[in-house]
């Protein structure tokens, strides 16, 4: 019996070193190759799709100790015309047989064309993926709920492509709370004027690095949070969005944030005391000040490094450049500041801002 047994686990090791030496599982070979069935691939961009070791076919990475598919790029990389409606890029279907794929952690379909279908409720099953990428992929309609049950997702990209003419809508965000490990969130087009909770949801992922939600038809902002979670934040980018709202106070709690960009809302009251403490804040982005109506003078931030700062705002003549200086203390560290289209009155270089900084490489100010 015990010989039966050690014969039968030696054939099993066997067995599976067979199969990673060959490089790839069969039912993982199969499955690729009936979801390739379901796609229309103009280019044929999946020509090498063919053969018995699916770990060399374009887009696809195995393990080398397991020989199981872990990765799944298909991300279209041909230049194309994002304004052209029939971009030569994959389309179709996306297949379930994908689910066979069990031990898959980076799946990026993004840069395709997949109108007229939603994102399928089937990707929610997969239980190791750790990036998932279908940006501007043009799905429609509404994102499944099952995407929360990926529990071991660090990278969320979903943004949406804005000039197809379709939507793509997050209905109840409460999902996303189900995202603990989520290091990078990207959900900017996507349509969230109902997801009244949403900066409660995005604020219970306390490993949150980059969170970019432009365009997103917010539905307003809460000013204050009890409990602060966002503490590792490096980059927070809610342009577009509209918020009439005063600066929320919670700002000066972003104590890692390097990139913050407030443009294009309607933001207004002293901007100083929520961006007082932001110390290492690199980059600031605060629009055109007919839309955030937002008075005072900016701490000086030392890490400013590149400030595109303003950019659109200062039409009125009732602003010169003492003015500018007077509202943006420049850092010693600060390299480049952008005023495009400010039309600031009196486009000469003030003493102030030339001696202001000493490694200022380019003002710009036409």
């Amino acid at each position: 019996m015990a010989t039966l047994i050690l014969s039968s686990s030696l054939l099993w090791i066997l067995t599976v070193d067979a199969v990673v030496a060959s490089g790839c599982m069969e039912v993982e070979r199969n499955a690729l190759l009936t979801f390739k069935s379901g796609l229309v691939d103009p280019q044929n961009l999946l020509s090498s799709w063919e053969g018995e070791d699916c770990c060399k076919w374009r887009g696809v990475a195995c393990s080398n100790t397991t020989g199981h598919v872990v990765k799944l790029n298909l991300r279209n990389r041909n230049s194309c015309d994002i304004f052209i409606e029939e971009c030569l890029c994959l389309s179709g279907e996306i297949n379930p047989s994908l689910l066979l794929l069990s031990k898959l952690e980076h799946l990026d379909l993004s840069m395709n064309n997949f109108s007229g279908t939603s994102i399928p409720a089937f990707l929610g099953s997969f239980e190791n993926l750790r990036y998932l990428n279908l940006s501007y992929a043009r799905f429609s309609e509404k994102i499944p709920p099952q995407i929360g049950n990926l529990s071991k997702l660090h990278y969320l990209d979903l943004g949406f492509d804005f000039t197809f003419s379709a939507t793509l809508r997050v209905d109840d965000i409460l999902w996303l709370t189900r995202l603990s490990s989520l290091k990078y969130l990207d959900l900017s087009w996507v349509n969230l004027n109902t997801s009244t909770g949403w900066l409660h949801a995005v604020n219970m992922l306390p490993s949150l690095k980059v969170l970019h939600l432009a365009a997103c038809s917010l539905p307003g902002i809460s000013t204050s949070l009890s409990h602060f979670n966002l503490t590792t934040l490096d980059v927070l980018d809610l342009r577009d969005n509209f918020i009439n709202s005063t600066l929320p106070t919670w700002l000066r709690n972003l104590t890692s944030i390097t990139y913050l960009d407030l443009r294009y809302n309607e933001f207004y009251g002293v901007i100083s005391d929520e961006l007082l403490h932001l110390s290492t804040l690199n980059v600031l982005f605060l629009g055109d000040l007919s839309d955030n109506q937002i008075k005072g003078r900016l701490p000086l931030l030392t890490a400013f490094y590149g400030v595109l700062l303003l950019n659109n705002a200062w039409r009125s003549a009732y602003f010169s450049m003492i003015d500018i200086v007077s509202l943006v203390p420049l850092s010693p560290n600060t390299e480049y500041m952008d005023f495009t289209e400010n039309h600031p009155s009196g486009l000469h270089c003030h003493s102030t801002l030339a001696g202001s900084c000493s490694i200022l490489r380019l003002v710009t100010l036409a």
